[in-house]
């Protein structure tokens, strides 16, 4: 830095894998212009020029491909080659691995498959843990399935069945056991909506049919 000239470091440098380095704050030879138009290697507008444009927006998209290598994959919880496997993310983690240990105490053999990092997902391996997956049922907070559009959008894999609970109120374990329980009696596949009465006790159950396009 000491060796570089004023206005010659490049905060947006193109690297081969998308990261420009960044300098120590404060050096009087790093000083550099940020805008929220296109830039050049040096933080100035370069009058929207075609080319630059392409390689700024290039070295960005290659952020995520270094990324994906350090994304970590999704955790797996019960026993193997479960003909059941409930994937969820976030606050459902204890729940669903309740529900799983509900489940196979039941004598229903379940496994759990819980994400910790969303994006950017690694297609090529995260193919290969859902195709361990038989019957893959979808545990959500939220009303359209966040995490199930995330996965069948970059993998392919869609679930076969959602529970989804958006009233504000936490899973547990013992809905989500006894939803699975009713729903897996059913051959044609559905979307469980799970509803309280709001007084935290029995949960009242409604379910919808998917429609397949």
């Amino acid at each position: 830095m000491d060796a570089l000239a004023p206005g010659e470091y490049k905060r947006y440098a193109i690297t081969a894998d998308g990261i420009s380095p960044r300098a120590r704050q404060g050096h009087p030879n790093t000083v550099f212009t940020v805008t929220s138009d296109e830039h050049t290697e040096t933080g100035r507008i370069e009058d929207e020029d075609a080319a630059n444009r392409i390689a700024q927006h290039e070295k960005r998209m290659r952020k995520i491909e270094t990324m994906k290598p350090e994304m970590r994959m999704p955790e797996w919880y019960g026993p193997k080659n479960a003909p059941i496997t409930l994937m969820g993310w976030g606050a459902t983690r204890h729940a669903i691995r309740e529900a799983v240990d509900l489940l196979n105490a039941d004598g229903v053999k379940a496994n759990a498959l819980h994400f910790i990092d969303i994006y950017p997902l690694d297609e090529a391996r995260l193919e290969k843990e859902l195709a361990k997956a038989q019957h893959l049922i979808d545990i959500e907070g939220n009303y359209t399935a966040q995490l199930a559009q995330v996965v069948r959008v970059y993998t392919g894999r869609a679930v076969d069945d959602k529970i989804l609970k958006y009233n504000g109120r936490p899973f547990s374990g013992v809905e989500i056991a006894n939803t699975v329980k009713i729903r897996m009696k059913h051959a044609a596949p559905r979307v469980a909506k799970i509803s309280h009465n709001g007084h935290g006790g029995n949960a009242k159950k409604t379910s919808k049919r998917k429609v397949h396009a």
